[in-house]
This record gives structure tokens, sequence and C-alpha cells, in this order.
């Protein structure tokens, strides 16, 4: 039997064994869930540990389903990803356009993974070095402001002891 046959009869009947399963999921998502441990493809978060954080477990189609409607819910396409990653990755195309006629095989979908999680790094980083920027600006500016505060407070606080 190819795997791909027994992760299909495996996700079969982990819906039929459980109702959480069998409602809100998809049947090719689950399967990606299985084959992938659960785990977001990009960071690797542990996505059905526990019922909170698995709100946050989102399916991803690893080649964007706007550029290449024709792949739609095909499990090899479909990867487990955290809200976070998912959201920054958004419709980024880690074939460059070449997704088309591509095989998803585990060596390719591994690839192509890889080269998203770069991509998600890379705009994390740069949300970072935007952020610690425009927050070192704000600083320069509340910095003085605080202390002109402090004086002031100061000030009304030695008037007051006066009376």
């Amino acid at each position: 039997m190819p795997c791909e046959t027994k992760l299909e009869a495996i996700a079969r009947d982990l819906r039929k064994t459980a109702r959480y399963f069998r409602e809100g999921w998809n049947n090719n998502a689950l399967q990606a869930f299985i084959r992938d441990g659960g785990c977001c493809a990009y960071c690797g978060k542990l996505l059905l540990d526990t019922y909170g954080v698995s709100k946050t477990a989102t399916v991803d189609h690893l080649l964007p389903r706007c550029t290449y409607p024709e792949r739609g819910w095909n499990v090899d396409n479909l990867v487990p990803a955290c809200a976070t990653c998912n959201c920054i990755k958004l419709d980024y195309d880690p074939s460059d356009k070449g997704g088309r006629e591509l095989e998803i095989t585990p060596e390719v979908r591994l690839n192509l993974v890889h080269k998203a999680k770069a991509e998600i790094d890379r705009i994390s980083k740069a949300r970072v070095s935007e952020d610690d920027e425009y927050w070192e600006r704000e600083f320069q500016i509340a910095r003085p402001l605080f202390q002109e505060a402090v004086a002031k407070y100061l000030k009304f606080k030695e008037c007051a002891s006066a009376v």
C-alpha cells in the first residue's frame, strides 16, 4: 500500500473516531497535519498539543491557491502552519512562479518549505528592525518628556510639603 493511501486511511479512521476532527476539518488538511506531525512547517511550533493553542493552527497552501487554483486542496500542496507564519507568508510563491508543472515530492516540498521559511524569517527580521528603529526614535522623544514630568512632580511635591 502506498504511503499516500495509508495516510488517507489513517485520516479517515481518525475522523471516524474523533468528533473533533470530523467537524470543521478538511480531510486533506488533516492528512497534511498527520504527515507533518502537527507542527508548523515553518517554525516547528507544535500546533495540536492543547486545545487553546489548536485555535491558532491553520493549513497553508505551500504554492498559493490564488496563483495555482488547480492545486486547490491537494494534500501534497498543504502544510500545517501557525497563524503567525501563515499570515507572514500570505501568497508568497516559493517556486518563483514555476509551480504549475511542479511535482511535489517529499523532497520538493521540503525545499519549498525551506525557501518559504527563509522568506518568513526575512520579513520577520525586517519588521523587527523597522519596529526597533521606530521605537528608538519614539524613546528619544519620550525620554526628555518623562524627565520633565518627573521634575514637575518633584516640584509639586516640594511645594505641597512646604505648605
